[in-house]
């Protein structure tokens, strides 16, 4: 972390804490305490206030290391019992049909989200492509340090969960999270609605009994669902 900077906004954040007529946000134990003893606290002058609570900012600062080991324990326990659900925009990527449906094989289900169902994909996170983010950057420091958040599990799951290099990017890809799982399973079912089915998309090199198959227990189960077949293009590396 920048020190000397997080340092000098941490002891901003809190002498307007203190002393501006608005305040800030409260979101931890500090900030209550702030709020509850803000009516007693010293006038003190912006040089003065900085001497007085310098030490403490410090202490605070030395001791990080010590926090991210702490965070770091609260995110894989919350992390335990979490599965991720990988979604896509796409449905005519190349490469995605070669990665994920056997070469051409397989088929792409299109899912939409019914309200009444209480779809999960309704929670779904856009994946963000680019470097790894850090979790904990210095904003966040001065805020935690001024007494405005708490740390949050759930958020920190969500930006790890969420985060995927910038080569991946051609995949345009959503996330759920599911918590309501059996932790001892690497992978799970999950079900849903024949409502939720909006389209299934049958591969470009799919064997012909094979597309009997499906389309005929498509017919059955998924009354309202559209069927389609990916060809190539003829004059285009495309579907």
């Amino acid at each position: 972390i920048d020190h000397a900077r997080v340092r000098n906004l941490m002891l901003k954040s809190v002498w307007d804490a203190y002393y501006s007529p608005e305040g800030i946000p409260v979101g931890n134990d500090l900030g209550r305490m702030i709020r509850a003893s803000k009516a007693a606290f010293p006038k003190l002058s912006r040089e003065k206030f900085d001497r007085e609570l310098g030490d403490a900012v410090d202490e605070s600062l030395r001791k990080l290391p010590l926090l991210v080991d702490e965070w770091n324990t609260i995110f894989q326990k919350a992390m335990k019992d979490a599965k991720v659900l990988c979604l896509s925009e796409r449905r005519d990527s190349i490469l995605m049909w070669s990665h994920y449906a056997q070469m051409h094989q397989g088929v792409v289900f299109e899912l939409a989200c019914v309200p009444e169902r209480h779809s999960a994909w309704g929670a779904a996170m856009r994946v963000k492509y680019g470097d790894m983010p850090p979790i904990y950057d210095d904003d966040f420091l001065i805020r935690l340090g001024s007494g405005q958040v708490s740390i949050d599990p759930k958020e920190a799951i969500n930006i790890f969960v969420t985060a995927k290099a910038a080569d991946w990017s051609y995949e345009r890809e959503w996330r759920v999270v599911l918590h309501l799982t059996d932790a001892s399973q690497r992978t799970e079912d999950f079900a849903f609605s024949p409502e939720e089915l909006a389209a299934v998309y049958l591969g470009c090199r799919m064997s012909h009994n094979h597309k009997e198959e499906i389309i005929a227990n498509i017919g059955r189960d998924y009354p309202s669902t559209n069927i389609f077949a990916a060809e190539k293009m003829e004059r285009k590396f495309a579907l």
